[in-house]
């Protein structure tokens, strides 16, 4: 869902979602939001909803806005020590850093060599 990503992509992310909406409209939105699922090319989509990503949703929503819950996830001690223990360090990065890029820029692998940006 777009709008889970909306702190790290806002323009992109309200432009897939505005699109998705013109192309399929009341197929995959309805009383309660977003149906629970559509296929890229719309031959399908669900007619349930489930509030399995609301939360997520929210969550993100209220990230782009404010950052509260990071705020609070990051000064959180049990948090900070489960990250760690996961292998996440801290940085001055505004972007997430997983262990494993990390790694890689350890070892000199450079973004170039990703081979999506071949």
């Amino acid at each position: 869902m777009p709008l889970a990503c909306i702190p790290f992509s806002p323009d992109p992310s309200m432009a897939a979602v505005r699109e998705m909406l013109r192309r399929y409209g009341s197929r995959i939105w309805g009383t309660y939001g977003f149906t629970s699922g559509f296929t890229a090319d719309g031959k399908w989509w669900s007619k349930n909803h489930h509030a399995v990503s609301a939360g997520l949703v929210l969550l993100m929503i209220e990230n782009y806005r404010t950052s509260l819950v990071w705020k609070h996830t990051s000064s959180n001690e049990y948090i900070k020590e489960g990250l760690k223990c996961a292998g996440f360090s801290e940085s001055l990065l505004t972007q997430a850093v997983t262990p494993a890029y990390l790694e890689d820029v350890r070892s000199g692998y450079r973004l170039q060599d990703y081979p999506a940006n071949e």
